[in-house]
């Protein structure tokens, strides 16, 4: 085989591959990636998607307005995999394309995937904005970040979306025979061009291969993911930020060899210290009291939390009797529990961020790349054939995996979904009760 023959790369198929003609181990690689990676990621990335659509609808997560944004992306994701990943699949393993058997379907499939991606990406850039707004001014954000904010939002980008990819519709025929494609196309591109479902015709070709390519990447591809990481950066330097202020505020809490068991029945607080000599610098944590009458400060009757002093004995009476109140030991500070609440979204927005640059930037790459690729030998076809499943599989693990996601690093999800689990098996059981 000569390997120096020059190919040119619209020529080139990159899905249903044809290894007989050549020995390449990059062919046969990419065969069997083919026919092993896309079926359990499409099936992991329905079901993962499903669940997290169940778990973010459910009335505890709807109130808050990141799972807003995070239930239209699992919605999103769904339909990149249902459009993408499981016609391209099918197409490589039996060389069956689903666009050439409809003439709706021909003109809507790369409509419905351009207008995901772009959304799912664009989701993301929000989710940041927002995170990066509740850090900077949180009451302000707080007041104007609600959950039908959050729904009118997303309405409307994606309103925008299908409306900016609206021309793909237009931009593809199925024709009824091959002489139709040879007669608007020609001799020269008649070959590159995949029958029935085609062009309409040679200048929408040249606009969405060289025009069209250049808008997206740069408007749904390195703008958003500059924003992305820009934003990321500035929300985890001003965490990091408040940290250390909020160590400065409230110190650590040091008691040295102290036993204290409390038993606090309604009104009394009975603590109990090893007789061991200690050092005690602030004085124990004292039981609530709820005080439910009315009066000049508590007019409504409403139930209050007071605190009232502990009534120390033994040697150590004399050491911390005079020590002032504190809280109690598992009480959080106020603004450390503002920390705590915002851990979890935050967590989750900087998993998703590094996920989202992982698998999506080679593919991003990969189609820069290609643009500007004329010819290619036939060990670099091969090559580029195993480039382009493996940039795939990338980027259909960025719509497939995020359940786990945030399963992983996001601490509200992950107690929804156990209320969830836990629910469903008492449903279940009574169901053999009766």
């Amino acid at each position: 085989m000569d390997t120096f023959k020059m190919v040119d790369i619209a020529y080139i198929t990159f899905y249903n591959l044809n290894c007989t003609d050549n020995n390449y181990i990059e062919c046969k690689i990419a065969y069997w990636l083919w026919r092993i990676v896309p079926i359990p990621l499409l099936v992991v990335g329905i079901f993962g998607n499903v669940f997290s659509v169940i778990v973010l609808s459910r009335p505890r997560m709807r109130k808050n307005s990141t799972s807003i944004y995070l239930l239209f992306l699992a919605a999103s994701d769904m339909v990149s995999l249902l459009f993408g990943l499981l016609p391209d699949t099918v197409y490589s393993i039996t060389g069956v394309r689903f666009v050439d058997r409809s003439k709706i379907y021909c003109r809507t499939r790369l409509w419905v995937i351009h207008s995901s991606v772009a959304f799912s990406v664009l989701l993301l850039t929000l989710l940041t904005l927002e995170r990066l707004l509740l850090t900077k001014a949180p009451i302000r954000a707080r007041r104007l970040f609600t959950p039908k904010t959050s729904l009118v939002v997303c309405m409307t980008t994606l309103f925008v979306i299908i409306l900016s990819n609206s021309h793909i519709v237009y931009g593809f025929k199925h024709y009824l025979n091959k002489q139709e494609i040879l007669e608007e196309f020609g001799k020269d591109l008649y070959p590159v061009l995949h029958f029935p479902c085609a062009y309409v015709n040679k200048t929408y070709r040249a606009f969405y291969t060289r025009t069209w390519g250049v808008i997206v990447l740069l408007v749904f591809n390195f703008i958003p993911a500059t924003i992305i990481l820009i934003g990321n950066v500035t929300i985890a330097a001003d965490i990091i930020l408040r940290k250390k202020r909020l160590n400065k505020t409230y110190p650590t809490l040091h008691i040295s060899t102290v036993n204290l068991q409390q038993s606090c029945r309604s009104r009394t607080c009975s603590p109990v210290l090893n007789t061991e000599p200690i050092s005690i610098q602030r004085i124990p944590p004292v039981c609530p009291q709820i005080d439910n009458q009315k009066g000049t400060n508590n007019p409504e009757g409403t139930p209050r939390t007071k605190y009232t002093k502990v009534k120390t004995v033994g040697q150590h009476n004399n050491e911390i009797k005079n020590q002032p109140l504190t809280r109690l030991k598992n009480q959080t500070p106020p603004a450390k529990a503002s920390k705590v609440k915002a851990r979890s979204p935050s967590r989750m927005l900087f998993t998703m961020t590094i996920f989202f640059m992982v698998t999506s930037f080679p593919y991003t790459c990969c189609v820069v790349l290609k643009s500007q690729i004329g010819e290619l030998k036939e060990r670099d076809i091969s090559r580029w054939q195993l480039l382009t499943i493996v940039v795939l599989i990338l980027g259909w693990c960025n719509n497939a995996l995020n359940f786990f996601l945030y399963f992983v690093s996001g601490t509200l999800f992950k107690q929804e979904w156990k209320r969830l689990v836990k629910s469903g098996k008492i449903r279940f059981c009574r169901i053999f009760e009766r």
